[in-house]
């Protein structure tokens, strides 16, 4: 917590070298000299320092007292406006390298904005910044754009093209494997057909194959139930014994008379 004052405290102490410009509600009315000074201010006081420890910090404070201690200190600045602008610093200088110095400042003025530039000199690169102000006159974002060789513009122009075409050449080599791919499906589809069929023959064969034994059994079982009861009544007609004789095939007669 007491971090958090600190970064807001040091806020409050720029308010000493800005309160020269009035307050807020009279920015409409500033000439470039105004815009000037509250981009100085971010230029070589606010954005430099910044660290991403700072902005986590400055992110977790609550809106509410963000915006009364920004207010106190009479900077134009909103805390989205800050927070960016101090990411959009970090970033920059990853690239750029350290900050050391800049040109003079040029003012592009438009009916609801005015933006204020200058050409910032870097470790690695140079880079042009931008400061964006509504009509208030109240900071809307800050701008970093490195400025890039001739040849590393190239350089970039042709990695692209490359990633580009490597993406496309790729996708259309995977669209043509899976195209070379469908001959194989009636194959597979034959293939998978044939078992079918085989295992529905199998399973006919299977369930065919025990009837006949049955109706067979069935068939010479009532033939010797029939011999036995004629057996008997040729028996008893005639005084005779079963053993005396012997039935071996029993015939219908074309009549029904006997």
């Amino acid at each position: 917590m007491k971090r958090k004052l600190s970064i807001l405290v040091s806020i409050l102490v720029l308010a000493v070298s800005f309160s020269a410009c009035g307050k807020k509600e009279e920015v409409a009315t500033q000439d470039n000299a105004y815009y000037e000074q509250v981009s100085d201010i971010m230029l070589t006081q606010l954005l430099p320092s910044i660290t991403e420890e700072q902005i986590e910090q400055l992110e977790n404070i609550e809106e509410f007292a963000f915006n009364s201690q920004l207010y106190q200190s009479q900077l134009p600045l909103t805390p989205t406006s800050y927070v960016e602008s101090a990411k959009g610093w970090l970033a920059a200088k990853e690239e750029c390298g350290e900050f050391l110095g800049h040109g003079d400042y040029t003012f592009e003025n438009s009916t609801d904005k005015m933006v204020v530039s200058t050409q910032g000199e870097f470790e690695n690169r140079d880079a042009k910044i931008s400061f964006t102000f509504n009509g208030n006159g109240t900071l809307e974002s800050t701008t970093v754009s490195p400025s890039y060789a001739i040849g590393e513009i190239l350089e970039k122009a042709g990695l692209n093209t490359i990633l580009g075409l490597g993406t496309v050449f790729a996708v259309l080599i995977f669209i043509a494997f899976i195209i070379s791919l469908m001959k194989y499906i009636p194959k597979l589809q034959a293939a998978f057909s044939g078992k079918k069929e085989k295992q529905i023959e199998t399973t006919t064969e299977a369930v065919a194959a025990p009837v006949a034994p049955v109706v067979s059994a069935s068939t010479g079982t009532d033939e010797k139930e029939l011999i036995a009861v004629i057996s008997a009544a040729i028996a008893a007609d005639t005084g005779m014994n079963t053993s005396d004789f012997v039935v071996r095939s029993i015939r219908r007669r074309p009549s029904n008379r006997w």
